[in-house]
C-alpha cells in the first residue's frame, strides 16, 4: 500500500470512529485511540567484541542479524553475485584504513570474521547484508552499523591528496586522467593495472564481478557507495 493510500485509509478509520462517537449519548463516554508500537527493524544481535581490543592482533568480529520478527536471519542471497551474503566494510574514523571482507555465515545465521586492526583508534563497522526475500519488490540489501575501539594512542593519519598511481604488493594501479566524480551521479573510472613484471593484469571473476570499489565520503561513514 502506498503512503498516500495508507493515509487515506487511516483518515477513513478516524472519521468512522468520530461518527460512531457522535451517534452515542452525551454521557461522557470517550473513545480510546489505539496504541501503535515502534516499527520493528533488523538489528545486530550478540555483537563481539563488546569492549576495546588490541591493535595488530587477530580479533574475531562475531554477530547475528535479528529479523523484525525477533529471529536470527539465516536466508541470504548466495554466490555467485557481486553482492550476496554479508559484507563487512571497516573504516578507521580518520579514513586512513578501509577494509572489505566477505563473511561466511553458519546455518544458524552466525557470522564470525577474523580481523586485524592495524592501529589504535575508533573503527566504524558497516554490515552490508543481502537477505534472500520471497517478495520481488523487497529491498535488495540493508546496512547496520556499530563501532570497535582499538586500544592505544589514537594518532590521526592524513589521507593525502589524489594520486593517479598507487603501488600495492608490486602491482601498479593507474587511474587514467583526473576523474570528475559528482554526488549522486553515475560515472566511470578507467584504471590500468600491471603486475610486478610490468605485464597487463588479466582479471577473473570473483562473486560475479571482475573488481570491486568502495567509495566513502570523508567525514561521513554512514553509507559507503559500491561499484563493481
Amino acid at each position: 500500500m502506498s503512503a498516500r493510500r495508507g493515509s487515506i485509509a487511516i483518515a477513513a478509520v478516524a472519521a468512522a470512529v468520530l461518527t460512531v462517537a457522535g451517534c452515542g449519548s452525551s454521557s461522557g463516554t470517550s473513545v480510546t485511540a489505539p496504541q501503535v508500537g515502534a516499527a520493528r527493524t533488523y538489528a545486530l544481535s550478540g555483537f563481539e567484541p563488546s569492549g576495546a581490543v588490541a591493535p595488530r592482533r587477530r580479533t574475531t568480529i562475531s554477530f547475528t542479524i535479528r529479523t523484525p520478527e525477533g529471529t536470527p536471519l539465516t536466508a541470504y542471497k548466495q554466490c555467485c553475485d557481486p553482492h550476496a551474503g554479508v559484507d563487512l566494510i571497516i573504516v578507521r574514523t580518520d579514513d586512513s584504513h578501509v577494509q572489505y571482507d566477505d563473511s561466511d555465515i553458519t546455518a544458524a545465521g552466525r557470522i564470525d570474521q577474523p580481523i586485524v586492526f592495524p592501529a589504535p583508534g575508533r573503527y566504524r563497522i558497516v554490515v552490508d547484508a543481502y537477505p534472500r526475500h520471497p517478495a520481488p519488490d523487497a529491498p535488495v540489501n540493508f546496512q547496520l552499523f556499530t563501532t570497535v575501539t582499538v586500544r592505544g594512542s589514537d594518532r590521526p593519519q592524513p589521507i593525502g591528496s589524489f594520486a593517479p598511481v598507487r603501488m600495492v604488493d608490486g602491482y601498479r594501479f593507474q587511474v587514467v586522467g583526473r576523474p570528475e566524480i559528482k554526488t549522486l551521479q553515475a560515472g566511470f573510472l578507467t584504471v590500468k593495472v600491471t603486475d610486478p613484471a610490468g605485464h597487463r593484469v588479466r582479471f577473473t571473476t570473483w562473486r560475479g564481478a571482475l573488481a570491486h570499489a568502495i567509495f566513502i565520503h570523508q567525514g561521513s561513514l554512514g553509507s559507503p557507495r559500491w561499484s563493481s
